[in-house]
């Protein structure tokens, strides 16, 4: 269901989802622990418990130490989230929300707060829990190693090779997802589904509010113009922003009375939100780390290092599918009757969202141009399929046209001809320029 991969994702980029979590733990031990000593009382002598004075200083203590550590710690969250989108970009800050070690060292923290604070309320005016205290002590001391770790957690997750690589395991994901022909048979060519649609009125689903598509349950569409024996067309695609009264699925052979009657079941097929995701969008990971590696480009920051982290988490996801059978864009039922046609991105609109701006970025730095051209020629050695070659000559041949007229020195314009060279050979194509015309 759509709504449940949404909620999933908007609880995995909050940062209340596991604190809260932590916090309604720490209630239900407090109230286990407290039943335990009363029960415990009955039983041993009065001399196991602590006098409720005594208990209630100790767990104030811990619930004041608590609180100010906890106190620092989210200081320390915010201006990492500042650091974060001033350096690398705001559409890198959902990526450190996702950030599950720290959710649980803050939530952690909480815990031990709201655990102190209830048993203080829950105590008797006899003697206090012995259980019941002595967890709130464990709690604490486990608060100030969890916020010792959160400062370490921190400081590693932050710099930019592990945000590169955090964005680059998220890249390969959508990858892998996207590359998936899924549980329905899967066409290459509309052909078979325009023949279905020719002739048939076309009936419009149109959008009833804006925001970003972030999820098209192709699946359930396609059952449903199973039962009504017709066919659709997906207008949009996951990444896209449409206003109300935007076509999102066009309808043949169905009747506009049946599309009306359903209109809310079919737009429940469609899930709008007021960002971005990467749930059946590639390309949004694309633009995270093509925005940080614009920014270490940049004349303010010049770090080519980083740009040249950003290349290699590209190549590694891109090396999972430069050979493989990608599915097509018409969904058949169980009985191989094209359904539905969908919109998505293909690797040559991936490519291109990928390496086009590095390119127009890097052609005043040597070394990223180096490493670009270093990344064509390894995809090219992990498939033979010419039209997979044609892509990456093509970006090649893009490449070599921004810097064939750059004042390089000797050595440098040596190292590009040899580059530029061996990606020609790879991929069987003449390159013009660098001594390869």
């Amino acid at each position: 269901m759509p709504r449940l991969h949404i909620l999933y994702h908007r609880l995995a980029t909050s940062i209340w989802g596991i604190p809260l979590a932590c916090c309604l733990a720490a209630l239900c031990l407090a109230a286990a622990l407290l039943t335990a000593d009363r029960a415990l009382a009955a039983l041993l002598p009065e001399s196991w418990g602590f006098p409720a004075a005594t208990a209630r200083e100790l767990l104030g203590v811990v619930a004041g130490a608590v609180a100010s550590v906890g106190g620092v710690a989210f200081s320390i969250t915010m201006v990492a989230v500042t650091l974060t989108s001033g350096q690398f970009g705001p559409k890198v800050v959902g990526e450190f929300l996702r950030d599950a070690p720290s959710k649980w060292a803050l939530g952690l923290l909480l815990a031990a707060f709201v655990y102190a604070v209830a048993v203080i309320a829950a105590l008797d005016l006899g003697r206090g829990g012995r259980l019941a205290v002595l967890a709130g002590l464990v709690l604490g001391l486990g608060a100030i190693a969890g916020f010792v770790f959160f400062i370490h957690h921190v400081a590693t997750e932050l710099q930019a090779d592990r945000i590169v690589r955090r964005l680059g395991e998220r890249l390969q994901a959508g990858l892998a997802s996207w590359a998936d022909p899924g549980p329905l048979p899967r066409l290459a060519c509309g052909a078979a589904w325009r023949r279905c649609a020719r002739g048939r009125r076309r009936v419009v689903l149109a959008a009833a509010g804006e925001g970003y598509v972030q999820w098209v349950d192709r699946e359930k569409l396609v059952d449903w113009c199973r039962l009504q024996g017709g066919c659709a067309l997906v207008a949009v695609r996951p990444g896209d922003f449409v206003l109300p009264g935007s076509p999102l699925l066009y309808l043949y052979g169905v009747d506009a009375a049946a599309v009306a009657a359903a209109e809310r079941e079919l737009l429940a097929h469609f899930a709008l939100g007021p960002v971005r995701t990467d749930l059946q969008d590639p390309e949004y990971p694309i633009t995270q780390i093509g925005q940080m590696a614009a920014r270490a480009l940049s004349p303010g920051v010049n770090d080519p290092g980083t740009a040249i982290g950003c290349i290699d988490a590209l190549l590694a996801a891109f090396a999972r599918v430069i050979d493989r059978d990608l599915p097509g864009p018409v969904y058949c039922d169980a009985d191989g009757v094209p359904r539905l046609l969908a919109r998505s991105v293909d690797l040559a609109g991936l490519f291109k969202a990928a390496f086009a701006p590095l390119r127009q970025f890097a052609r005043d730095d040597v070394a990223v141009t180096l490493r670009l051209f270093e990344a064509f020629a390894v995809l090219a050695e992990h498939t033979v399929r010419p039209d997979r070659l044609a892509l990456l000559a093509a970006q090649g041949r893009a490449l070599a046209g921004e810097v064939a007229d750059a004042p390089l020195v000797a050595p440098d314009r040596r190292d590009l001809v040899r580059r530029v060279r061996r990606l020609a050979r790879l991929t069987g194509e003449p390159f013009l320029g660098f001594g390869t015309d």
